[in-house]
């Protein structure tokens, strides 16, 4: 991140609206905006009026350009700008603030139809012993992490983090109540954390995970999508191909878009062009990460989200609980669920321009096919959905292909059909698993 909003927005407010259409110019449907919570709060119960002011101009503008805005509160990003104030504040006092800018931001924005969700706060953490620091992620001159608490003081972290979102949420209910809510969370291979239990998302109206996958555990990356899978929408509010190539990236994006509902990358303020100009290597990776969203968007994008009923399951012996956009959902009836009543709304999207493509098997051969549209073949079973095909116009399609070593049962695709590499490394082929598409040319 070379800027952030509130450095540039003041002396560079054209360049900030130009960005915004060169967004939607890729593609994009909704936008993330990432207000620092010092530019809009001067100190303890005192609002910055004009910076809130500026955000609404921003908010409007980009709803002119049929853009939905995604509020990211509560960032403290830069190193070198820590505030003092604030960071001297005591645990309750810190959430009073944040509650203050939540509170203000929902006052705001009551009512305004192009505020798709409030995200609490951007990947927060809730340390496991004594803590200094309230900020962590650091990369470059920023730090993206934040905690919540330093000390649990005898508290369980699941009972910090469901206080804390508690606070957070009553603030905004006090201006407004539809609004969808969500939390940006960081999980890569320790789901689910203490930000991701029923405690915290049965208080939230989606699931927003961040998701970076690695270059050789890609196929781990639908395992934690699924993991989300509690009944509310799942939002990817971060993925880029930062620790993987773009291939493997877009490999991901269609793996796990049969339990998404949509996805989030990263836009620097260079279009595709002036990143290839340039030609440094960092450059090479924006562009073809841009690249990679223009292909991939209009095949998730909806150009409307809907607001569904959320339907309350709850079991009567263990006395967990379950939520569904669905009011007869025989997945936790068949599990012995019980029927609560509605507890609210969910966002739902359009399935966007893309076929589903599915695992099926057959029990007494074990065969397995992959199938287009989730047809079984005869005498087969449907496994899983794996992905989506593209039904773009002028994208023509290229086969991924399957390695599985038999011996730790790990997986690796590949867009070639006879990898030597990969079968003297123990790897054996299992086929053509999904396609991805290649500009014609």
């Amino acid at each position: 991140v070379d800027r952030l909003l509130g450095e540039m927005w003041e002396e560079e407010w054209e360049v900030v609206l130009g960005d915004l259409a060169e967004m939607r110019d890729l593609g994009a449907n909704v936008i993330h905006l990432h207000p620092q919570l010092t530019d809009f709060m001067t100190a303890p119960g005192q609002v910055d009026s004009a910076a809130f002011d500026r955000l609404e101009a921003l908010v409007a503008h980009a709803a002119s350009l049929d853009l939905h805005v995604v509020i990211v509160g509560l960032g403290v990003y830069a190193v070198d700008a820590e505030p003092a104030w604030f960071d001297a504040l005591d645990e309750g006092a810190r959430w009073a603030v944040q509650a203050d800018f939540w509170r203000e931001t929902a006052r705001r924005f009551s009512g305004t139809p192009s505020i798709l969700y409030y995200d609490l706060i951007n990947a927060p953490e809730i340390p496991t012993t004594p803590e200094t620091e309230w900020y962590l992620g650091y990369l470059g001159d920023r730090h993206f992490h934040q905690r919540l608490v330093l000390d649990l003081a005898g508290r369980s972290a699941e009972e910090v983090g469901a206080a804390w979102v508690a606070q957070m949420t009553a603030a905004i209910r006090d201006h407004d109540p539809d609004r969808a809510i969500s939390i940006g969370t960081t999980c890569e291979s320790d789901c689910p954390t203490d930000l991701t239990t029923e405690a915290v998302w049965s208080q939230l109206d989606l699931v927003s995970p961040h998701l970076y996958p690695q270059w050789d555990r890609t196929d781990e990356a639908t395992d934690i999508v699924r993991e989300f899978d509690v009944g509310l929408p799942v939002y990817l509010s971060e993925t880029f191909p930062l620790n993987t190539g773009s291939v493997q990236w877009e490999w991901v994006l269609l793996h796990v878009r049969p339990w998404t509902a949509g996805f989030a990358a990263h836009y620097q303020g260079r279009t595709i062009a002036e990143h290839e100009e340039l030609g440094r290597i960092e450059d090479w990776i924006w562009a073809y990460s841009l690249r990679t969203f223009e292909r991939v968007a209009p095949t998730v994008a909806s150009p409307e989200p809907t607001i569904d009923a959320l339907h309350h399951y709850r079991h009567p012996i263990t006395g967990s609980h379950r939520y569904t956009r669905s009011r007869d959902d025989e997945r936790w009836r068949d599990d012995g669920y019980e029927y609560v009543g509605t507890e609210g709304d969910v966002l739902s999207y359009n399935e966007g321009t893309a076929d589903p493509w599915c695992e099926t098997h057959d029990v007494v051969t074990d065969e397995r096919a992959y199938v287009l549209g989730c047809t079984p073949p005869p005498d087969h079973r449907l496994e899983q959905p794996i992905g989506w095909a593209y039904a773009t116009p002028g994208i023509d399609r290229r086969e991924l292909h399957e390695y599985r070593n038999a011996t730790t049962d790990r997986r690796l695709y590949t867009v070639t059909r006879d990898d030597p590499g990969l079968a003297a490394q123990g790897f054996v082929y299992q086929g053509v698993s999904a396609y991805l598409p290649v500009a014609p040319g």
